[in-house]
């Protein structure tokens, strides 16, 4: 696990937040180009920061989940351990290996190859979205009755003594949740890559094949699927629309704000990506403060005192644009259903013959929809036209 490296990076990146905000203007004084070069270079650094730590938070959060329900159900194919190598060193006792060809040339060989000891990886993050809401875990994949109930307008009230009560029944409204399939496409590793690899190749291979999937969901969470619900056209439009099409202000978040029910703001968060993140970075409220505050202690940053989730699939500011920026109870507006969990497969025989490789293949199973009752726990803006 990834506890202390996490915790390091998170303080890191607050010390570097902080040191950005101390360059931004108390008053409403354009930055000069020195300072804003160095400014963006220190946003740009601290993004870099976030990227990584938001994908060690899910790689982390995946592996808790799976080695948790393996202890209760065991799967086929979800070793933690290295069985397959050990397997392939037990096949490979006594065998001959010869020497690896390295490109067209006839003779070309190398003996000895050496390898970096660590694969050199690109990071690209999707964001904690689907972190954020409400999880519901099933062990199959079946239909799913989802009642609901809104008795908002319905209150008790006062009679006459020995007057009859009335029947006012509790209104309620249902739908059936079903999920999608998700396939990361399979991975071939060759005998020779397990065998010579100075790293772990499986724990590198289901790490990638986790991400496609976690990358995938997250894009899916925010445009929709067959049975996944868009986060945006679910969620309710603002009433008021924001002041320009292409920035936001503090009257506009506060606007956004007042549209939630009281009841919702406990657990309320801001939800964007990083592009529109960015440009909340220099907005200052109307005594002059800074509305973005880097968290310190925790995994988030915060906009007037609620947590900032970041999601990459969330669209960037624009004319009419919809859903840039949301806020509300997504614990409460939106439900996550995962059916078990990710499943990883080792595809032992189907390419050894022919290619000596190994295949390796994960699948899972998700569905998401709006927990709406009729309050709208969950807000859009909606940018100017």
């Amino acid at each position: 696990m990834n506890t202390d490296q996490i915790k390091a990076l998170r303080e890191q990146r607050a010390r570097l937040i902080a040191e950005a905000q101390k360059l931004i203007p108390t008053t409403n004084v354009a930055m000069g180009k020195e300072i804003r070069t160095k400014f963006d270079a220190m946003i740009a650094d601290s993004d870099t920061l976030r990227t990584t730590i938001a994908n060690l938070e899910q790689i982390d959060a995946e592996q808790r989940s799976t080695l948790a329900r393996a202890a209760n159900n065991p799967r086929p194919g979800q070793h933690a351990d290295n069985s397959v190598k050990a397997d392939i060193r037990a096949w490979m006792r006594g065998e001959t290996r010869a020497a690896i060809a390295t490109g067209s040339t006839p003779g070309t060989y190398v003996i000895n190859q050496d390898m970096y000891p660590e694969i050199v990886e690109a990071q690209k993050s999707w964001g904690a979205l689907s972190t954020i809401l409400k999880p519901f875990h099933t062990e199959t994949g079946v239909p799913v009755r989802v009642p609901m109930s809104s008795d908002v307008a319905n209150s008790a009230s006062d009679i006459t003594d020995g007057a009859a009560s009335t029947e006012v029944e509790v209104p309620l409204t249902g739908f059936i949740s079903q999920v999608d399939d998700f396939d990361s496409g399979y991975v071939l590793v060759t005998v020779a890559e397990l065998e010579d690899a100075s790293y772990d190749v499986d724990n590198f291979v289901r790490s990638q094949l986790l991400k496609r999937v976690y990358r995938a969901l997250a894009q899916k969470l925010v445009t929709g699927g067959t049975n996944i619900q868009s986060v945006i056209t679910t969620a309710t439009n603002s009433a008021t629309v924001s002041s320009s099409a292409t920035a936001v202000t503090y009257l506009d978040l506060v606007a956004l704000m007042s549209n939630l029910d009281p009841a919702y703001l406990p657990g309320s968060k801001f939800v964007m990506n990083q592009t529109v993140r960015n440009s909340l970075l220099t907005q200052l409220d109307t005594l002059g403060r800074p509305l973005f505050v880097p968290s310190v202690q925790g995994a988030f940053d915060q906009i007037l005192g609620y947590d900032v989730v970041i999601s990459q699939a969330h669209p960037n500011l624009g004319s009419s644009v919809v859903g840039a920026v949301q806020f509300g109870n997504f614990q409460e507006g939106y439900t996550l259903r995962d059916v078990s969990n990710v499943m990883m497969f080792r595809l032992v025989e189907r390419w050894l013959p022919d290619y000596g490789a190994y295949g390796f293949l994960a699948k899972a199973r998700f569905g998401g929809f709006a927990t709406n009752a009729g309050t709208n726990p969950v807000y859009n803006l909606v940018n100017h036209a």
